[in-house]
């Protein structure tokens, strides 16, 4: 299987999700195991963290960038020994 096949298939399957909670979305309201606790799921680790996780990547990306810099530039501040000595200098004063 090819990225493009994966791509096709990972929509297929999100969007079947989308229409299952949305074919039961009356069971929101209602008590019970399925209102409360699966459709919310299916809502939040199927809908909203796959919205997200492209910018999760990115400054994932963006942090590890900056880290190298700052310990390419500054070494002394990445380095763990150093700054617990440097905590432990500014506590005594």
């Amino acid at each position: 299987m090819n990225a493009r096949g994966l791509m096709r298939q990972r929509f297929r399957w999100s969007f079947g999700i989308l229409q299952a909670v949305w074919k039961h979305h009356a069971a929101f309201a209602r008590k019970g195991v399925l209102g409360w606790i699966a459709l919310p799921n299916i809502a939040i680790f199927q809908v909203l963290l796959p919205l997200v996780s492209p910018f999760i990547d990115i400054m994932f990306f963006v942090g590890a960038i900056w880290y190298f810099i700052q310990k390419f530039f500054h070494p002394e501040s990445t380095d763990p020994p150093a700054s617990n000595v440097s905590l432990f200098s500014l506590s005594l004063s």
